[in-house]
């Protein structure tokens, strides 16, 4: 992941870091939509029909919860980084006014 932030040098991380937000939000409503698909499953009649569904739920369920969990990885990185540069371009303003 360092890789990739290293190459979204230009890019504005604040502006990447909001973006990634609303795809989060997005996918913790996907996630509570899997969770009800998980409790409908256990609700149907025929075995093999509650056997496959509920698979399917639990495996898209577990596909968002990584995705979210990607997602708020990358935030927080974009963060850092962010903090990062304003710690650094702090400091080196600090040294070229020659206040060390």
């Amino acid at each position: 992941m360092k890789e990739a932030m290293e190459a979204m040098d230009g890019f504005r991380l604040d502006q990447i870091a909001r973006e990634l937000k609303a795809i989060e939000a997005k996918l913790t409503g996907c996630k509570s939509m899997a969770q009800g698909l998980v409790q409908h499953a256990t609700k149907l009649q025929g075995p093999l029909d509650r056997e496959s569904t509920g698979g399917y739920a639990v495996s898209l369920n577990e596909s968002i919860r990584d995705a979210r969990t990607h997602v708020k990885e990358t935030i927080q990185e974009c963060l850092s980084e962010l903090l990062k540069a304003h710690i650094g371009s702090a400091t080196d303003l600090h040294a070229i006014e020659g206040n060390d």
